[in-house]
């Protein structure tokens, strides 16, 4: 009776540990993007840069970053009511320049509760040895990515309040928080296109001699954006696969070298059906409404940030 149950359980760990993986090497792309834009004079710079206080008192899609703020005296506003100006701010971290490093920086678009950025010391969100943890490798300007996203997926410690601390990181950050203008908002797709459009403006802004300093960077900033589309291309297979599978289609899969999973080969399968059979059966799961939320949600991330890798192709990265 417990082989279900234990199976279940696997294959909950594998699905949020891959989740882990993908939200890993999206941390890590705008990361790398918001080094980019250190580069731009500060009235520039626009990642990173998050609402000061967001209106969540009404409903989501009426969410929004107010002009003005009530005046607070012991968390509550004072009589009369006083506004003040809600200017949007940026991450404010403890490097030379008052920039944030990684901890800092993800700290800034997580929104914690406190306020206050993770403790380095206490909450590890780069590589290093649990046993004797090093506050340099916290300090790392440019994590590997795919060692990076990897250590973010699953959780470290050897005490419960080093787990506490350290748990898998597929936390939500919202999008206001990483780049805020009134067009993003709330909207997740709206800010990977703005990031990506920014930072390719960004790149494209770059002298020789920048770009040779930052060669590090812009290696990280485009394989950990190839790499998120892989994670998502391995998520989003499961749901076409088991369309395939309860409307009798010939789906052909493919795999990633340096990657676990299965991901569609839609290529192949195009080899191997009619146009008929495979307009049919594409058209009728994305379009008339077969595909669920989820999948159709991974199909629109999935193109955007296709879209935003052609941007930097462009850029000649």
């Amino acid at each position: 009776m417990q082989l279900p149950t234990l199976f279940f359980f696997a294959f909950f760990i594998s699905l949020v540990a891959s989740k882990g993986v993908r939200n890993g090497f999206e941390r890590v792309w705008l990361w790398n993007a918001y080094q980019l834009d250190l580069e731009l004079p500060e009235a520039q710079r626009k990642i990173g840069i998050r609402c000061r206080k967001w209106d969540d008192t009404v409903k989501l899609e009426f969410q929004k970053c107010p002009d003005k703020v009530p005046k607070l005296k012991k968390g509550k506003p004072v009589v009369p009511e006083v506004l003040l100006d809600n200017p949007s701010e940026p991450c404010k971290g403890s490097r030379p320049d008052k920039s944030c490093y990684f901890w800092e920086f993800m700290g800034h678009i997580d929104g914690k509760p406190d306020g206050k950025p993770y403790d380095p010391k206490k909450t590890w969100l780069l590589p290093t040895d649990v046993n004797n943890p090093n506050l340099n490798d916290q300090k790392n300007l440019n994590p590997n990515p795919r060692l990076a996203a990897e250590w973010m997926s699953i959780p470290h410690g050897n005490t419960v309040s080093e787990k506490e601390f350290n748990p898998a990181r597929s936390v939500a950050y919202r999008p206001w928080r990483v780049f805020n203008t009134p067009a993003v908002g709330e909207n997740y797709n709206l800010m990977l296109s703005a990031v990506g459009q920014h930072s390719a403006t960004t790149i494209t802004g770059l002298s020789a001699a920048q770009k040779a300093a930052h060669a590090t960077t812009l290696t990280n900033l485009k394989e950990s954006l190839r790499s998120a589309i892989i994670e998502r291309e391995i998520n989003h297979a499961p749901y076409v696969k088991s369309a395939a599978a309860d409307n009798g289609f010939d789906l052909r899969m493919r795999t990633e070298p340096g990657f676990v999973g299965d991901i569609v080969d839609w290529v192949k399968t195009k080899e191997v059906n009619t146009p008929e059979a495979f307009n049919k059966f594409y058209n009728g799961y994305y379009d008339s409404g077969d595909a669920s939320k989820v999948a159709k949600e991974h199909l629109q991330v999935m193109e955007d940030f296709r879209a935003v890798q052609a941007g930097y192709s462009a850029c000649g990265i």
